[in-house]
């Protein structure tokens, strides 16, 4: 990683040094516009490696608008495929020879744009799209990413702010910037050491997200998308790679779970409970044949910060507000294009 003299114990705050909280795709987006305006970023990560958990697949206009701004909308074009547009069914029905085939279709939403950023919906994993920004980031130059330091402390006055960090072996740490973006998730250290609320609901409802290969699975090659509607287990069924028929590929399924079962996420995500979701989402023979690749429990909330920002600091992604799991990835990234020029503006 590129050695950055804003990363030094003790330093001096550089006017063009910003300290970005998480490296997931919003902080390294923020971290990648800062350094391509010649400002210096540390991106502090708790973790020791990046995130691979079972999280966004699909970007739409503000998203794509906003990799577009940042010049990395080809690489990820690249790197995903393009669909366009998704669709809401009732819920699997009988095929008449023992298994399952989609519901009918209760509405569309075809998306076709003018602009390369607002012609489709660029499917990606997550996880591969926060690969991509990391490698950009460490390609400026001007980033360092701090794995495995978790943000203990936050210390600011009128003029800088300096992160306090223990690393692994318990050694401390300290980061001083001009400002600071906390993009931490929604269970975000920046936002709880600012005394800044988090207020809105929170479901009963769990989600499972599931990253599943699926062996000549049908699909709507209009709309590979689908949302299936359900009083109880709604959810989505949505392609990590590019569909073809008659080969295996790589899907998304998402089943909400009754809000009265007391199983714990564990036991959710156990191989039983996986397939009991999956029979929900998936159309096919029965038994049906799959391969789950990971699995993750998810908790439905609509929460919002009482404010994006205090002193020199800010929040940005889950960190600032929280919805559904398996809505389009768009909420953060539209706040993201309008943090970034504030932030160059105030510098």
């Amino acid at each position: 990683m590129t050695p950055n003299p804003s990363s030094t114990n003790k330093a001096e705050a550089s006017p063009t040094n910003v300290i970005v909280v998480g490296a997931g795709p919003v902080g390294l987006l923020t971290a990648l516009r800062l350094a391509q305006s010649g400002i210096h970023v540390d991106v502090l990560e708790k973790e020791e490696k990046l995130n691979v958990t079972p999280r966004a697949c699909s970007y739409y206009a503000a998203a794509l608008h906003a990799l577009q701004r940042a010049k990395v909308l080809d690489d990820v074009k690249k790197a995903g495929f393009t669909t366009h547009g998704l669709c809401w069914r009732s819920p699997l029905e009988d095929d008449g020879k023992g298994g399952k085939k989609f519901g009918d279709i209760l509405a569309s939403l075809p998306i076709v744009g003018n602009e390369d950023w607002d012609s489709g919906v660029v499917n990606l994993q997550q996880a591969k799209l926060t690969n991509l920004l990391y490698q950009k980031v460490l390609e400026t130059g001007l980033v360092t990413v701090h794995l495995g330091a978790e943000l203990v402390a936050i210390e600011q006055d009128s003029n800088s702010v300096t992160a306090i960090a223990i690393r692994g072996g318990g050694n401390q740490e300290h980061f001083q910037g001009s400002f600071l973006v906390g993009a931490d998730g929604g269970r975000s250290t920046t936002r709880r050491l600012l005394g800044i609320r988090f207020k809105g609901h929170s479901w009963p409802e769990r989600l499972v997200a599931m990253d599943v290969l699926l062996d000549d699975v049908e699909f709507d090659e209009k709309f590979p998308s689908s949302l299936f509607v359900d009083p109880i287990y709604y959810g989505l069924m949505s392609p990590l790679e590019e569909p073809r028929a008659g080969t295996e590929s790589l899907w998304r399924c998402t089943v909400a779970v009754d809000p009265t079962d007391a199983r714990t996420d564990d036991e959710l995500v156990s191989e039983n409970s996986i397939e009991e979701l999956l029979l929900k989402a998936v159309p096919g023979p029965r038994p049906l044949p799959f391969k789950v690749l990971r699995a993750s429990p998810y908790r439905v909330h609509q929460l919002c910060a009482s404010t994006f920002n205090r002193g020199r600091c800010a929040l940005a992604g889950d960190a600032a507000h929280l919805n559904n799991k398996s809505s389009p990835w768009e909420p953060w990234v539209s706040q993201l294009v309008l943090l970034t020029p504030k932030l160059l503006q105030m510098r």
